[in-house]
């Protein structure tokens, strides 16, 4: 699929092929060191379930998430749970179920992890048998007196106190992607890439911008043919975040570059700081061309710059749409490296 919405001008042409060259000659030594970096994390991996953990004390749902998320008390220490919904699952599809669970709880559980996977750490799971879920226990990213707020909270109520700077927001935007990068190598599906998963612990207006977690893991899958998909909830303020083909049930199945589109839309969201819901058009199609129309590229260029509005629009636009053997080298050079270029302090691979 083509760019929409623009043509790169002549002096933004040589610069996007200068770059393409010099992200290019860099590719031999990225691979390697991220090979080098998921096979200890996939060597860590605990081997045994994870099942049949306490159920916390104290749960209480989150507002905003749907249902889908709640804080409580494991001993004194505060945690959250994700819950996976197993009422519509029957048969074989429900057996399959609980050997996922195994398998997810595993990978988030696995220390020491990368520095740059960053999720929080999952200390087992329960089976709510009244209520035919699943629960996630994770430790909280909060320590002490602070508290935890998702990104689509502050996109949505920002006081100036909890304005993250320039460099804050390249430091962000980079660490999501490689969060992302790591998860596609290792072969996982997210499938709930939105603000309201990403969290930050905050306390009294201070935001710890530099530690983003990715979190809402329930439909998350291995990435392998003979995988089944559970039929995503139906939400308008989700469906913002999901590509054109995944609304609800994909009849295609599921793939990478639909994970790395909804990146691309909490790109456009931390570049501009505000929801991209206030765009919706309840028609997912025309809601892409909307975000990757010529105005708004200018404007994210102007705000952000050259190269982050393009890593941006390759999410959206369906560059990673072709073989997906390739997509997360490719996706680790074209989008990774990019917005790596703006933080200098995450230091060379």
């Amino acid at each position: 699929m083509s760019r929409i919405g623009g043509v790169l001008g002549g002096r933004e042409t040589q610069h996007f092929v200068q770059r393409t060259i010099a992200l290019r000659s860099l590719q031999k030594t990225l691979e390697q060191d991220l090979e080098k970096r998921i096979a200890r994390f996939q060597k860590d991996f605990a081997g045994k379930s994870l099942g049949g953990y306490p159920m916390p004390a104290n749960l209480e749902i989150e507002e905003g998430t749907a249902g889908g998320r709640s804080w409580g008390k494991d001993g004194d220490r505060p945690v959250m749970v994700e819950w996976k919904d197993y009422r519509v699952l029957q048969g074989q599809d429900a057996i399959r179920l609980m050997g996922r669970n195994d398998i997810l709880a595993e990978m988030l559980h696995a220390t020491p992890k990368p520095d740059e996977l960053m999720t929080l750490h999952c200390k087992g799971y329960f089976d709510d048998i009244a209520n035919k879920r699943y629960g996630f226990v994770f430790e909280s990213p909060a320590s002490g007196s602070e508290g935890v707020l998702s990104l689509n909270k502050l996109l949505n109520k920002p006081p100036p106190e909890r304005l993250p700077t320039l460099h804050q927001r390249y430091q962000l935007a980079y660490q999501l992607a490689m969060t992302l990068s790591i998860l596609l190598t290792i072969g996982w599906l997210h499938k709930g890439i939105r603000s309201h998963n990403v969290l930050f612990a905050h306390k009294e207006g201070d935001t710890r911008w530099s530690r983003p977690y990715l979190c809402g893991f329930a439909y998350a899958r291995p990435d392998k043919p003979d995988e089944f998909s559970e039929k995503l909830e139906h939400s308008e303020r989700f469906n913002v975040y999901r590509h054109p083909l995944a609304q609800g049930q994909p009849q295609e199945g599921y793939h990478k570059a639909f994970d790395i589109y909804s990146l691309g839309v909490l790109l456009f969201e931390i570049a501009t700081w505000r929801p991209a819901f206030s765009l919706w058009t309840h028609d997912a199609t025309q809601f892409r061309r909307e975000l990757c129309k010529a105005s708004n590229q200018k404007r994210i260029a102007h705000s952000m710059g050259i190269d982050y509005r393009d890593a941006m629009l390759k999410c959206l636009d369906g560059s990673f749409e072709g073989d997906a053997a390739s997509t997360p080298k490719a996706f680790l050079l074209e989008i990774v490296e990019a917005l790596r270029q703006q933080c200098p302090e995450a230091g060379a691979w």
